[in-house]
C-alpha cells in the first residue's frame, strides 16, 4: 500500500510539473481565477482596450485625465499597478519617453506591448522645441528619409486601426477564453475607423482649400500627411511652452489674412489665448481640433472616446476647408 502510495505521489508531480512546462510555453496567462489586468500608458490605448474588451477585462489608465502626456513622471501607485498588471501597453518608446522604466522587466509585469514596434513602425525622437519652423521642416524631412514616423500615430485614423489590431492579437494571445469576443468586436470598431478615414478623404476632396492652420502645438504630422494637407502651426508638438512668440503669431495672422483662411484650430486642455488674438486680428473662426493625447476628467467620466473626438475634429475640419 505505501508502495502504491509513493508512485501515485510522484505520478502526480510529474504531471504537475508537465502542465507548469506546458503552460509557461504557451505563453498565455491564467485568468481563471479573475479578469485579465491590463494598464495603459495613455488614453487613446486606454480606449482602444475599453472598445475591444469591454468588461472582459480589468482596464487601468495611468496618465490621470487633464494631465500633460509628454511630462507626466509615474507615481508609486503607478509601479505597483504595473507590477500586478498582465498586459502593459505604451504607445513606443519615443512617445511615452516617461514610460522606460515601467517597461523595464523587473517591474514585474507578464507582459508588454509597444505597439509601434508591433506594427514594424520606427517613431521619431522630438526635442522639447519651442517655436515651429523651417529649420524643424528639415528636421521632418531628415526623419522621413531615414523611414521614421511622428510619435502621435493615433491622429492618423489608419495607423489607428493598426493600433486596435495589435491590441486584439495581444489580448487574444493572453486570454484565449474569450478571443472571439476581442476579435469581433476589434472588426467591428475598425469598421467604424474606416468610415472615419473616408469621412476625412470625403472633406478634403470636396474642400475649397488644402491649408490648415494651427495656433498651438502640432501633433497631426501624421494626419496632415495622410490626407495630402498643407499646414501652419506655431509651436511644434512637444513645445515646453503653450504660447508662441509675437513674431510667430504676426506671420500666422499675414497667412489668414492673405489666403482667407475661415478656421484656426486650437488644442485641448489649454486656454485658447493665441487663437483669440489671430481671430481677433483677422475675423476667422476659431475651433478646436483634438489631438486625444488626454481628455478633461468631465470627458473621462462621460466616457467620451477616441471616435467622438475624431468625429468632432472632421466636422471642423469640413468648415476648414469651407
Amino acid at each position: 500500500m505505501k508502495t502504491k502510495l509513493i508512485r501515485a505521489a510522484a505520478l502526480f508531480l510529474c504531471a504537475a510539473m508537465l502542465f507548469s512546462l506546458a503552460a509557461c510555453s504557451s505563453g498565455k496567462t491564467d485568468t481563471a481565477g479573475g479578469k485579465l489586468r491590463v494598464v495603459c500608458t495613455l488614453f487613446v490605448p486606454y480606449d482602444f482596450v475599453r472598445e475591444i474588451a469591454g468588461d472582459k477585462v480589468d482596464l487601468t489608465l495611468l496618465l490621470p485625465p487633464g494631465m500633460e502626456s509628454h511630462s507626466y513622471d509615474p507615481t508609486p501607485a503607478d509601479m505597483k499597478a504595473v507590477g500586478n498588471a498582465d498586459l502593459l501597453i505604451r504607445i513606443g518608446e519615443n512617445m511615452e519617453t516617461w514610460s522606460a522604466k515601467l517597461f523595464d522587466k523587473s517591474t514585474g509585469a507578464k507582459a508588454y506591448l509597444d505597439i509601434a514596434s508591433e506594427m514594424g513602425l520606427r517613431l521619431a525622437v522630438h526635442e522639447h522645441e519651442h517655436e515651429h519652423g523651417h529649420e524643424h521642416e528639415h528636421e521632418h524631412e531628415h526623419e522621413a528619409e531615414q523611414g521614421l514616423v511622428d510619435a502621435h500615430i493615433w491622429t492618423d485614423p489608419v495607423y489607428a486601426q493598426g493600433m486596435v489590431k495589435v491590441i486584439a492579437d495581444a489580448l487574444c494571445r493572453l486570454d484565449g477564453s474569450n478571443a472571439e469576443f476581442y476579435k469581433s468586436n476589434s472588426e467591428k470598431y475598425i469598421e467604424k475607423l474606416k468610415a472615419l478615414d473616408s469621412g476625412f478623404r470625403d472633406a478634403v476632396k470636396n474642400g475649397k482649400r488644402d491649408t490648415v492652420v494651427f495656433s498651438g502645438r502640432f501633433a497631426f504630422r501624421n494626419f496632415t500627411e495622410r490626407y495630402s494637407l498643407k499646414f501652419v502651426s506655431a509651436l511644434d508638438a512637444c513645445a515646453d511652452n503653450s504660447e508662441p512668440g509675437a513674431r510667430t503669431v504676426a506671420k500666422i495672422v499675414d497667412t489668414v489674412r492673405d489666403e482667407k483662411i475661415p478656421v484656426i484650430f486650437y488644442e485641448e486642455l489649454t486656454e485658447p489665448r493665441t487663437a483669440e488674438i489671430i481671430c481677433g486680428e483677422t475675423g476667422c473662426a476659431m475651433r478646436l481640433f483634438h489631438s486625444c493625447h488626454n481628455v478633461s476628467r468631465d470627458e473621462f467620466e462621460a466616457g467620451v472616446g477616441y471616435l467622438s473626438l475624431m468625429n468632432g475634429n472632421l466636422e471642423n475640419l469640413r468648415e476648414a476647408l469651407s
